[in-house]
């Protein structure tokens, strides 16, 4: 990650539901332009909480965040500009989508920055672009299959123009083709630059996909690592109940030198 500008901090945060048990607790964590980095944990170890706190939809307990090296006050103005530049794609597109057609859908937050007509089809035209749907701008989104509504929500954060995007179980609901796409889709991204943040369950995929990988349970974070210290680290895997890959498996039971991190670099 050395030289990649980070865009968010937190900073010792804590977060409760209605003053109850700490649902997040003391979160010391930094994201970064460009990176490929995934959450891990179990259900219930906070991962979703923390994709909320990121963009203070959940308003933090205690601690800081900062956006670009400025802390982030609780007020209107500051709020807007982090969930501008910190978006969120949630698990179930219906979560999400609240136009009847793919272009309103995606018009509708550059139509409340208060952007010139201009540059709201500037913004609406590249995301279209860039997700593939250029022949979708009439399509009525109650129709569009899993892969295809999940390509929408990207573009509707894409078209604010945001550094990171944080992806909460992204692919969860779809098909093999749809998930292979996905992956397709975040690479692109990374390429572009914006920071990706992946919560998920697929062990398999954060293995051959991230940069760097975060472990929590129970609220907190336990491990922030690449892919290979973590999955060397069988006291941190035993605490938050992973599965290995299965990549790492074979390549450790063959004694490879170099541990595949996908099937066609498997050599027998």
């Amino acid at each position: 990650m050395i030289g990649r500008e980070e865009i968010l901090r937190l900073e010792n945060v804590d977060f409760s539901y209605n003053n109850e048990k700490k649902a997040l607790s003391d979160i010391n964590l930094s994201l970064k332009r460009g990176e490929k980095l995934v959450i891990l944990g179990q259900n219930g170890s906070g991962k979703s909480t923390l994709f909320l706190c990121c963009n203070m939809i959940n308003a933090i307990s205690s601690g800081s965040i900062f956006l670009k090296g400025k802390k982030v006050e609780n007020n209107k103005k500051n709020i807007n500009e982090l969930r501008k530049s910190v978006g969120i794609v949630f698990q179930n597109p219906n979560d999400q989508i609240i136009a009847s057609s793919v272009y309103e859908e995606i018009s509708f937050g550059p139509m409340n920055l208060g952007l010139k007509i201009d540059d709201v089809r500037e913004r609406i035209e590249k995301s279209i672009k860039m997700m593939g749907l250029e022949d979708y701008r009439k399509r009525m989104t109650q129709y569009l299959s899993g892969g295809e509504q999940k390509r929408v929500t990207i573009a509707d954060i894409l078209a604010m123009y945001p550094d990171i995007i944080l992806f909460d179980e992204p692919m969860a609901s779809l098909d093999m083709k749809s998930s292979r796409e996905l992956e397709k889709n975040l690479n692109m991204l990374s390429k572009n630059q914006i920071g990706i943040v992946v919560a998920t369950h697929d062990i398999d995929f954060a293995w051959r996909w991230a940069d760097r990988i975060v472990v929590m349970s129970e609220g907190k974070i336990i491990n922030d690592s690449n892919p290979e210290e973590l999955f060397e680290n069988n006291e941190i895997i035993k605490e938050a109940e992973l599965d290995m890959p299965i990549l790492y498996t074979i390549g450790k039971k063959l004694k490879m030198n170099t541990i595949p991190k996908k099937i066609e670099e498997v050599e027998i």
